[in-house]
Formats: C-alpha cells, structure tokens, sequence
C-alpha cells in the first residue's frame, strides 16, 4: 500500500469533509471491473466524503489480493482510485515429476488460473509440495518457481520440482528393550528396517516416513501395554540421517518396568438391576493386563447403560497395582449421566436416494429412547443395501434428554453399464451387455436387462426387485429370461419367468416363497442317443418355500457376521414332471480389524444339494460344480458324472449331472490397495457330486482371487490351480466375474 499517497489524500477529505460522493473512478484495472470494484470498495455514490469510510475501502480493496498498490484523491466530487494490479494467473505448469504425480500437486498446491499471483501463496504451495513428498519418504526435495510475463498483466507460473531421494532405515535401536524385541513391534510401526528382497512386495522396503514417527512411540508402548506393561515408557524417536548415502538409524529409548497380572476385577455398577457377568469380559483374572482387551470391555459395559438410554455413557478403567507383587486390581467406573430419546432424524449426504430409502432402514427414529444396539443395527442394515459407500450416524445432544440423529451417508455408484467381446477356450468368443441399477432413480428398486452370447450359450434376463413394497418389511421381485446352451451331446433351449415374495421376521430372520414357469426343449444331436433322456418340449412348474438368516455387517464386503439358508423346491404343481430338489447354502466372516486392528479377513462358505425322485429330473436340472461359484479352477458345470453314448469313435461321455453334491471354500482375504479398493483372497475350494452318494467324484483346487470395486461394480479376478485333476478334466487357469460376491 502506497501509505504516503493514502496520508496526503486524507488531508484532502478533511478540508472537505462536508463534500457529497457523486462519482468513483478506477484507474489501473485491467481483469476487475469498475463495477466488481466498487461493490467490493463498500463505497455508494452520495456518501459523504469521510476519512474513516476511505480508509475501510482501501482495506477491503486490498483483502481480496487483487493489487499490489492502491492510491486515492479527492477532485470535483469525484473519488479517484489509482491501482497497480498484481499479475493474474494464466497457466500452471509442473515440471519434473511423473504425471501421476502432476494430479495430486495442482490439488495440494491450492492455486488456480485466474488468482491473482501471491508472494505468500507460492511459499506456502512450495511447502505442501515438500511435505506431500516427505510423506512418500522423498527428501531435499527442491521446488523453484519461475514466473513467465504474458501481455495484459497476465504470467505463467512454472513449477520446476526435483523430489530429491528416498532415506532408507538400516536400523533401528531399541535401548532398554529386555522383555520384547523388534519383532514384537514390527507389524505395527510405520518406520521399518529395511530388508533383504525389500524391494519385492511382502518385504520392508526401510523408507523413512517422517510423518509418522510422532505415531511409532506410542504404537510400540501400545505393544507393551497389550502384554501387561502399564510403566513402559518410550521415548520420541531420534534421528540419526546420512544424506551423502541417504540412509538412517532409529533410536527409541525404553523402560519396560512392571508387568502385571489381574487378581481382581470389579464393576462399580450404578443400577443394581443391571447384571454384568464378570465371566463375559475378556480381561480375565490370573491372566496379564491387556490394554486391547480393556479397551473391549469398556465398549461392552458402556454398550449395555447405552441399551438403556443412557446415550453417552463413560466407563472409566482404574488400576490399583500392587507393584511388590505385580498384581493389579481392575476397576471399571461407571457414569451415567442422562437418558435420551430422539429428537429428530437428520439426513446428509444422500444426493441421489430419498431420504425415506434411508429412514426404512432405521431401527431407531424420533420420539424413541436411544438404544445403541438399535443404532449399530442401523448402520448395518444401510450398508446392506448396497447403496453406500460409507454411514455414520452420531447421537448430538440439543436438551438434557433430547438428542439429535445425524445420519451421514457417501453414496457409490449402484448402476452399470457394460458391454465387452472376450474369449474363452471352452465357449470361444464372448459378447455381453448389460444396463443394471440397484437404487433406480434413488427409489431402492432394483432392475437391469442382460444379454450374453457365446459359441454355445445364448441368454436374455430381464429383472425388477422391490425390496420394500411400501416401505414394508416384505420385498417383491421377479424375472423374464430366454436360454439357450449348446452342449455337447444335445442342445438345451429354455424360456420362463419367476416370481419372489419374501418378509424380514426379525432382524436377520426372514422367510419367503419362489414360484418358476419354464418351458423346455431339448435336441439330441445328430448321431446322439442318450438312454436316459427324451427329447421334446416340457413344461416345468415349481414352488420354492425358503428360510434365511442373514447377520452379515455389509453387503460388498462383510466383515464379520453369518448367512445361511434352507429351501425346499417342489416340482409338479401341473407341468411334465414331479421331483423335488433340497438346497442349502451357508456363509460365516470373521474380521481381524476391531480386535487385533489388522484388516484380514476370514471367509468360509458351503452349499449341499440333494434331487428326490431323480428319475423324473431332466438332465438340465441336474447338479454340477466347477466355475466361480463352487470349485473354481473348473470349467463352468463340468464337475459332474458322466454318461456315455455310441459315436462314431466308438463310446463318447457326457456330463449326465449329480443327484446330490456338496462343495465349499476357505479364503484369507486382505487389502492390496485401499485408494483402488483393491483386495485380494487366498482359497482353497472342494467339492463332491455323485449320482447315489458324494463320494463318487472329489475335486480340490487352490489360488489367489484379486476383488477390485469399481465404478462399473465389484469385479473378481481368478488364478486358480486345480489339486491333482483327473483324465478328461476341463480347467481354466484364469476366470473373472462382474458384481458377484463371495
């Protein structure tokens, strides 16, 4: 600011200062209108000249960062405004790094095209710039800043970047460390020793993160309060860096002290009508203080006084040690504080469903007394629609004994559009397309149309589901759909519609019945006689009563939870055959991420089928395994017995389908990449089918699956080996699927 010429035009206004505004005038503005920068000045035409009022407008002039100078004068009832305008932003250029990297820089740097160029804003995007690649372990990293003129006060900013090197840990000193080693410490820091292969995945590759060794103190004292330390003390990390050969060593200084055992453990409970059992706690006396599991126990005690309005209930643990003989007492204080009940139910984030979609899934609303039970349930039943990628929902007291709902959703993408040619060595060329939504328009129905043709197979389905018809606990759905599947013995052609009414009992149970109407027709080929099948057209009418349980916590990615479910088909209600068809499937997830803060998880599922009255079940409706959904590794169906037939090589198989089967698969699923929303499993899948028992055919195979959740919706990487296949089996190395679960 041009103070001087500010001073001198003030003497100005007071020897006018009866003097009325009847003109402002803008000299110098090259980007700003005169308009823009009158409004902004706050100045009026028919002010008063005032010393005070001329002085606020050159303020507000100069806090938009639009001018490097501003001087003002006084003449003929005219206000005159002479400004020197910084430079604007035309382009920014980076330069030296991957573009990759270029993305993330333009978004930290907090600079755009059309600000007016900033001393400061440049020093502070040079400072992002260094700590986003400390952050990636790059150090002396070198930022310099050239500013090109452009005609009419216009420049581009260049930012030339060298992102300097890695620093890589050869060491890391653990002073004072007896009890526990580094190898006790190591899945949970941060900053790691480098090892040997550190460069292949799976291996610590020793780069310095710097943001994080604030952090690592206090996870390896977390290390030692797990295994009953509660006097360890860890030091900040110190330091020791070369930048001639960019290596490091880390120094921790520790003292362990006690370890202590439980010999006692109380609850100060404030209403003697609630019952805990001390047997259900996971601290457990006689054993070493855990703090991980304290920490549990607190959630389970508070959870209980949560149940009971009681929204925000504290538990406070105390520790009465005894440190001559290293025993403790454990003490759980309870407070209260106040019952509440709902005020209101506030809705966010849900740009494209309705906001009853969400409401429907509540088990908690206005006017009810809060029940935390209800309101992790509610999470859970959100994020198993599908529909969102995250939920939270946090109790906001407004009274004593009033609280408000605040119900936060990030919804993800729940429709596709897809289409594709591929290649399969069994069915040849693939081509597939297919429109599905499973929020349509934000209403919850669920719809789609799929077309897929092959060498062998041709399919059309047309579906609506209704999961809530009027917002009720019962869900409608049904389908069209046309097929046709060459085999390789006969051709399969059907065409049918099914109808599902289903109702949620409880929570997780729920019950429902299927009706399917399909016609039929099989061709034998040329040169093909099957002995136990007919061809013709036939017609088939089937009722399905059918039981779930369903506790599973999300619907993409369970992390903890069961599903299981028991249906009996009947085939015969009119139609061209009578038999009947025993199904159940059963689903079990056991995450590591609450309990030990590692993100596996443990994934187990399981079908058994059994046909009655085989003779009348067409070949079609038999039972086989292999593809993606039962032994993976093997070709779709082809896990079956066989039947033979005269051909003109003298006796040819067939698949002739199971009468009974059963087949399950244990993974080990865990994180690959949680910005891409990449996992990945490890599995072991078998199975068995026969016509009289299970015994006659046993397969095994074994791989790694990647599951990668995509805007398109989730999709499924196979590699699979098979466990020592047979003569005659048809394998596939590599399979993938889209927006199938596990």
């Amino acid at each position: 600011m041009n103070k001087k010429s500010i001073c001198l035009s003030l003497l100005c206004f007071n020897l006018f200062a009866t003097d009325i505004i009847k003109e402002v005038e803008f000299n110098g503005l090259m980007h700003l209108s005169s308009e823009q920068a009158l409004s902004n000045s706050g100045i009026k035409i028919g002010d008063e000249v005032d010393e005070n009022n001329i002085n606020n407008a050159v303020k507000k002039l100069f806090s938009y960062g639009f001018f490097d100078n501003i001087s003002v004068k006084f003449s003929d009832s005219k206000l005159i405004f002479d400004v020197l305008e910084k430079p604007f932003i035309a382009k920014i250029d980076i330069k030296g790094v991957p573009s990759n990297d270029k993305k993330q820089i333009q978004n930290l740097i907090n600079i755009k095209k059309g600000q007016a160029y900033d001393e400061k804003n440049i020093e502070e995007a040079k400072e992002r710039i260094s700590l986003y690649y400390q952050s990636r372990s790059f150090y002396d990293t070198v930022i310099e800043v050239d500013n090109k003129k452009l005609e009419n006060n216009a420049l581009v900013l260049e930012f030339n970047i060298n992102r300097g090197e890695k620093i890589v840990i050869n060491k890391i000193n653990l002073v004072g460390a007896k009890k526990l080693k580094y190898s006790n410490f190591e899945p949970v820091i941060a900053n790691k020793e480098k090892e040997f292969l550190g460069w292949f995945w799976g291996f610590n590759d020793g780069e310095l993160k710097t943001l994080e060794l604030i952090n690592d103190p206090l996870r390896i004292k977390e290390e030692y309060l797990k295994k009953g330390y509660l006097d360890a003390q860890v030091s900040n990390a110190f330091l020791l860096a070369s930048m001639q050969n960019y290596t490091a060593q880390l120094s921790y200084y520790i003292k362990e002290g006690n370890r202590y055992k439980i010999d006692d453990i109380k609850i100060n409970n404030p209403l003697k009508e609630v019952k805990i059992d001390i047997s259900d706690l996971k601290s457990t006396k006689g054993k070493y203080v855990n703090s991980e599991k304290v920490r549990i126990d607190i959630e389970y005690i508070k959870k209980i006084y949560q149940d009971l309005g009681y929204a925000f209930a504290q538990v406070e643990p105390k520790f009465n040690k005894n440190d001559d003989a290293q025993t403790l007492s454990l003490v759980f204080d309870i407070e209260l504080g106040n019952k509440y009940k709902i005020k209101n139910v506030i809705i966010s984030g849900n740009d494209k469903s309705l906001d009853k979609i969400i409401r429907r899934e509540l088990y908690l609303t206005e006017g009810m007394q809060f029940n935390k039970t209800d309101l992790d349930d509610s999470v859970i039943s959100l994020k198993k629609t599908g529909y969102f990628e995250n939920v939270n929902i946090t109790p906001s007291a407004v009274s004593s004994n009033e609280l408000d709902l605040l119900v936060e959703v990030k919804e993800q993408s729940t429709g596709s559009i897809s289409g594709g040619i591929g290649y399969s060595t069994s069915d040849g060329f693939l081509v597939n397309a297919s429109v599905s939504d499973r929020n349509i328009l934000g209403s919850g129905l669920y719809g789609g149309i799929n077309l897929e043709r092959s060498n062998k197979e041709l399919t059309g389905r047309i579906f609506l589901k209704n999961p809530r018809i009027f917002d009720s606990r019962f869900a409608l759905g049904g389908s069209l759909y046309s097929y046709t599947h060459d085999w390789l013995s006969y051709e399969e052609k059907s065409k049918g519609f099914d109808l599902d009414l289903s109702r949620d009992i409880t929570r997780h149970l729920g019950a429902g019945i299927a009706y399917n109407l399909e016609q039929t027709s099989l061709k034998l080929y040329e040169n093909v006689f099957l002995p136990e099948e007919t061809e013709g057209r036939k017609l088939y009418s089937t009722i399905t009563p059918y039981i779930y349980y369903d506790s599973t916590d999300d619907y993409y990615l369970p992390r903890r939870g069961i599903f299981a479910k028991l249906a009996f088909s009947y085939t015969g209600l009119g139609g061209d055959a009578k038999y009947q068809r025993l199904s159940t499937d059963f689903k079990a997830f056991y995450g590591f991420l609450d309990n030990y803060d590692i993100d596996v998880i443990l994934r187990y599922r399981a079908s058994f089928k059994k046909l009655f009255n085989t003779k009348e079940v067409p070949i079609n409706s038999r039972l086989y395994l292999g593809g993606v959904s039962s032994i993976r590794g093997y070709e779709s169906s082809t896990v079956s017995p066989k039947g033979r037939y005269s051909c003109s090589s003298g006796l040819c198989t067939y698949d002739s389908g199971g009468n009974i089967s059963f087949n399950n698969s244990v993974e080990i699923n865990f994180p690959i990449s949680d910005k891409l929303k990449l996992r990945a499993s490890i599995f072991y899948d078998f199975g068995m089918i026969g016509k009289k028992n299970l015994s006659e055919i046993k397969r095994q195979s074994t791989g790694i699956s990647l599951d990668w959740n995509t805007p398109l919706g989730p999709l499924n990487f196979i590699f699979s080996k098979p466990i020592k296949k047979k003569a005659g089996d048809e394998t596939n190395v590599f399979e993938f699927s889209i927006g199938s679960q596990f």
